[in-house]
């Protein structure tokens, strides 16, 4: 995933227009192998999550064209993050979770593709998560440099909350993530299985208990 990241944002960067901090969070702390490592052994599980939620809150493409496209909204962005409860443990402000997501995406050479403009690739979405990761343990949204724990452990610490929440949120299909679509032929396909991010019995009827 590094590799591709790393060729992805080199080929499609405009660097004269990105605000240099860009720039110096993925050349930092981005495009590092241990922060790779911990994407690569979530591959499967994000990819999924990517694509189910692109399918959620699906939109018309905006080329006149009268056909639908899976794209990865600030809203969708917004949904994934609800369902995985981050707005209840993070102290992070909205504006602050809205702009990792701004800042993950990559200029585009034509600035009248607002669809380009407005929705992350995976690979955008992969950077997003990387930059969450990073303020919420920091509780606040601060320069690259800044930052003192590296990105790849509070990545991998964010991804166990995140996804064991998400597997419980779809206990009742056995922790498995499902595309949800109606009238489209996706509809119903399972996108990933986040099984292996239930709690142990134990854990969980503590859990109930606490409620």
């Amino acid at each position: 995933i590094y590799l591709y990241i790393y060729k992805y944002h080199s080929l499609t960067s405009l660097s004269n227009h990105y605000p240099k901090d860009s720039d110096t969070y993925r050349r930092e702390r981005l495009y590092r192998e241990e922060t790779d490592l911990v994407l690569f052994q979530h591959e499967a599980e994000l990819k999924g999550i990517y694509t189910a939620y692109s399918y959620l809150l699906m939109k018309k493409k905006r080329s006149g064209v009268k056909a639908f496209k899976p794209l990865f909204y600030i809203d969708t962005w917004s949904a994934f993050l609800t369902d995985t409860k981050f707005f209840d443990i993070s102290d992070l402000t909205r504006p602050e979770i809205k702009l990792c997501f701004l800042q993950a995406r990559m200029t585009v050479p034509d600035e009248y593709d607002r669809v380009a403009e407005s929705t992350l690739t995976f690979l955008e979405f992969l950077e997003a998560l990387c930059r969450l990761a990073d303020a919420h343990e920091h509780g606040e949204m601060r320069v690259a440099l800044a930052y003192s724990e590296p990105t790849a452990d509070n990545l991998s610490a964010l991804l166990q909350v995140l996804l064991g929440t998400l597997a419980l949120k779809n206990k009742h299909r056995n922790g498995c993530l499902f595309i949800e679509c109606n009238g489209h032929s996706m509809d119903g396909k399972k996108a990933c299985d986040l099984t292996k991010f239930l709690p142990e019995k134990d854990d969980e009827e503590e859990e109930e208990e606490e409620e």
